[in-house]
């Protein structure tokens, strides 16, 4: 009875022991399978995308136009085809002696073959670039201002790529016989961004910036319903394309002044005429001399020598400092 427990216990043994090295040996399989593909296979990268940015009507404020590159595999055929789109030729022969799929930049004429394929993938500003302190600019693919920084990481998670996957051989060469795989997924449907801005307002605004504001000012543009921001305008702008251009440029181009802090200015004579007005405080008429004492401080107007005897409408129309000083002091501080 004993003997036959032990001859039990043994078959036993020895049956797990076949099921664990049957196991263990597909997944090491696997394993090893999954090594080789990576081993026999090059990938090379085309074009890496970053998630859309919408106007409120869904307008693309980004990836607008269009541009060319080509993956090229090393090889007489290519030489012909290719080198003429490299300005230095030397360098393009030295990526090909590398023996390495390299991308370049295409014209739209360029001719595909079995050595060069060629894509159509989006630039991420347009060449007229809007709202460029809104939207921001990028450090090597990277947000580092405006929406580009803020949603860095959303942006970069609802992007696409493309990639151009080769077969190669055990030194590393791509196999020129058999053709690769191309993985697109900058096709694929994707969250974005929706800002408040309108595309339309925001080009008529910064048409009329760039007309009308001396070198350099905001505008900004406001549903006085809903406080939503319908453009917004900082001059000098830069080019987010080449930002380098803009670092010594007078006026301080990456400072946006449609939201950075001023001093309010003329802009606040409409809050006091609206505090006196909801006081029931008649504004009535004033004689400007150019200045108005107020306890021994003296303010003066924009004209020194004065605008005279102004009514509100007037003094509106003129900025006239003195008369919307002498209102507040008639309206009071704490009002």
């Amino acid at each position: 009875m004993e003997k036959r427990v032990i001859a039990v216990f043994c078959a036993l043994i020895l049956l797990f022991s076949g099921v664990y090295y049957r196991v263990f040996s597909l997944s090491q399989g696997e394993s090893l399978a999954q090594v080789a593909r990576s081993q026999s296979t090059y990938t090379l990268e085309v074009a890496h995308t970053r998630g859309m940015i919408y106007d409120c009507n869904l307008v693309p404020l980004v990836n607008t136009r269009m541009e060319y590159r080509a993956a090229v595999l090393p090889s007489p055929e290519a030489v012909s085809t290719m080198q003429r789109l490299m300005p230095d030729r030397e360098a393009f022969l030295q990526k090909l002696e590398e023996q390495k799929p390299v991308v370049l930049r295409a014209a739209a004429d360029t001719q595909a073959n079995s050595a060069v394929r060629v894509f159509e993938v989006p630039r991420r500003y347009a060449a007229v670039p809007t709202a460029v302190h809104v939207i921001g600019h990028l450090q090597d693919g990277v947000g580092v201002y405006g929406i580009e920084q803020a949603y860095n990481d959303f942006l970069e998670e609802n992007g696409g790529v493309i990639e151009v996957r080769y077969a190669v051989d055990a030194t590393g060469r791509p196999l020129s016989g058999e053709a690769p795989e191309v993985i697109d997924t900058t096709a694929e449907p994707k969250p974005g961004l929706v800002l408040t801005l309108d595309e339309r307002i925001q080009e008529i605004a910064e048409k009329a910036a760039k007309k009308h504001v001396n070198n350099k000012g905001a505008v900004v543009v406001m549903d006085c319903n809903t406080g939503a921001i319908k453009a917004a305008v900082s001059l000098p702008a830069f080019d987010p394309d080449n930002v380098a251009a803009s670092f010594e440029k007078a006026d301080t181009p990456f400072v946006n002044k449609a939201f950075s802090p001023f001093n309010v200015g003329s802009s606040f004579k409409l809050v006091v005429t609206a505090a006196a007005l909801e006081n029931g405080i008649e504004p009535g008429a004033f004689e400007c001399t150019g200045q108005i004492d107020v306890e021994g401080q003296i303010f003066r107007c924009n004209n020194h020598d004065g605008h005279g005897w102004v009514d509100l409408p007037r003094a509106l129309q003129v900025s006239c400092n003195p008369y919307f000083i002498h209102l507040a002091e008639r309206v009071g501080g704490e009002t």
